[in-house]
């Protein structure tokens, strides 16, 4: 569990650790992809996730945790099951794209399914997301109990007011922030038109517990 590092250490302090652990990153990757990798470095939010059956799956939404779903698709000639595996079995990735923060994007599910055992709901954001042109996949998991999360506007306006100190130790983007408050991740509700599901962007991959099974998705599998 991360702690406030944001407050709790000096403003040179934070800016020493932050650039320390970027420049061993020898990747290429946008500099705010960097900020965010450091700071989930220091929280050790980069850790590896619990995985188990579709059963426990089941057992744990059954209890109230909170399902998500995220969709995968191919990139070229690399299968997209490969890029679901390493999300839950390999290196945390920090991603380039980020246009509400970085961290890892999933979905709340919306729409029953009665095709797969292993998938009584599927997430429709998920499913746009795996039926590009090749054939994607739709990962399922759930967060853990007692996660510290945040709404979106809410984490905003926090930032909005902190923008001089977040500043000066290079963070600009909103999941860097969010991770540097000890939070694991937040959700923006509204994000889509077509489905009121609650868009989550999870900082901490430790806080998931993903199925071992995923979903294959092809361009004319459509709900």
């Amino acid at each position: 569990m991360g702690s406030d590092i944001f407050h709790g250490l000096s403003r040179p302090e934070l800016k020493k650790r932050i650039n320390e652990h970027v420049a061993c990153d020898q990747r290429s990757l946008p500099q705010r992809a960097k900020i965010f990798a450091a700071v989930a470095k220091i929280q050790e939010f980069d850790t590896l996730p619990d995985v188990v059956s579709p059963n426990e799956m089941n057992e744990m939404i059954g209890s109230g945790l909170t399902e998500l779903q995220r969709g995968i698709s191919a990139n070229g000639s690399v299968p997209a099951i490969l890029y679901a595996r390493e999300l839950a079995r390999g290196p945390m990735f920090p991603g380039t794209l980020s246009a509400i923060g970085h961290g890892i994007y999933m979905a709340t599910t919306s729409v029953e399914y009665k095709d797969h055992p292993a998938f009584p709901r599927v997430s429709k954001v998920a499913h746009e997301y795996a039926k590009k042109e090749h054939p994607g996949v739709i990962v399922r998991c759930c967060l853990k109990q007692s996660i510290k999360s945040a709404d979106d506007e809410d984490l905003k306006q926090f930032l909005r007011e902190h923008r001089n100190r977040a500043k000066e130790v290079g963070i600009n983007d909103l999941g860097t922030f969010a991770a540097a408050l000890g939070l694991d991740g937040y959700y923006c509700d509204n994000v889509y038109d077509h489905t009121t599901e609650r868009v989550w962007v999870v900082v901490n991959r430790g806080c998931l517990v993903f199925q071992n099974i995923a979903l294959q998705v092809s361009p004319q599998h459509l709900i």
